[in-house]
Order: C-alpha cells, then sequence, then structure tokens
C-alpha cells in the first residue's frame, strides 16, 4: 500500500483550485484584490499515512476597512472576551446543500491516490460554480448600495 502524505493532498487540492485563487496552505485558496480578500476553505480530514477526507466548503469575504476597525476595536476594549465572539470575516458562508453534491459520498471517501480523488472531484466542480456565483450575486448588489 502506498503512502499518501500532505503532499499528495496539496497537490490533489490545487486541481480544484479556484481561477485566480492561490491555496497559502492545505485546503485555504485566497484571492487579494484592492478593497478586500475573498476566501475559500475546503475542510480536509487528514489521516497520514493513509488517506484524507475532503468533506466541505465555506467562503470568506473580509473587506479590509471593516478587518481595520474590528482588528482595532479588540486592541482597545476593556471587553476583550467579548469581543473575541466577532469573527474575522465581515461575511462567511458554509456551502451546504448544493443541487448535485453527494455531500454523504465526500464524507465516506478516503482520497489516497488518483483515482479515489478522481470519485470527488466532480463535486467540487459544482461546489466551485456555485461559490463564483454566490460571490458574483454579493458582489451586484453591495455595488448597487
Amino acid at each position: 500500500m502506498a503512502t499518501y502524505n500532505k503532499k499528495d493532498l496539496f497537490n490533489h487540492l490545487e486541481q480544484i483550485k479556484p481561477i485566480g485563487f492561490k491555496q497559502l496552505e492545505t485546503g485555504l485558496f485566497q484571492m487579494i484584490e484592492q478593497e478586500r480578500i475573498l476566501e475559500i476553505n475546503i475542510s480536509v480530514g487528514e489521516y497520514y499515512p493513509h488517506s484524507a477526507i475532503i468533506s466541505g466548503v465555506s467562503i470568506a469575504i473580509k473587506f479590509n476597512e471593516v478587518e481595520n476597525l474590528l482588528s482595532e476595536l479588540k486592541r482597545t476594549t476593556d471587553f476583550p472576551t467579548q469581543l473575541e465572539q466577532i469573527r474575522q470575516n465581515t461575511i462567511g458562508r458554509s456551502l451546504k446543500g448544493v443541487n448535485g453534491v453527494d455531500y454523504s459520498l465526500l464524507k465516506i471517501t478516503d482520497v489516497k491516490d488518483n483515482a479515489s480523488f478522481n470519485v470527488i472531484k466532480p463535486h467540487f466542480t459544482i461546489i466551485d460554480k456555485c461559490s463564483f456565483a454566490i460571490l458574483r450575486r454579493f458582489f451586484r448588489t453591495t455595488r448597487s448600495i
């Protein structure tokens, strides 16, 4: 039995990396724009040296101006424990219930080689399209404000 390691997983995730994004660490893809940072985070359970399970996706948008205000508020407030509840993402969403994605398959498929990765790869293509649809819809709305 061949071993499966972090490098193998990173290379597999590169195959489903959204266009224009960089993979910063395993499963975290980021695109930096002038006024915001877009992130797509793929949930991964790492079971080296045997396999990994790639099970879900969330998206986040960080508006620089908002994040700077929150950071300053956290730094200067007398209530740091309450402010720890403030998320680091201006907007975040977990992608669940996307039509055409078999989430139960994702949760049980051990990715241990190219063949097993190819079983789940089409589901992430669907999720990727959904992520961009959400981002496009959001930006179309905010640009009109």
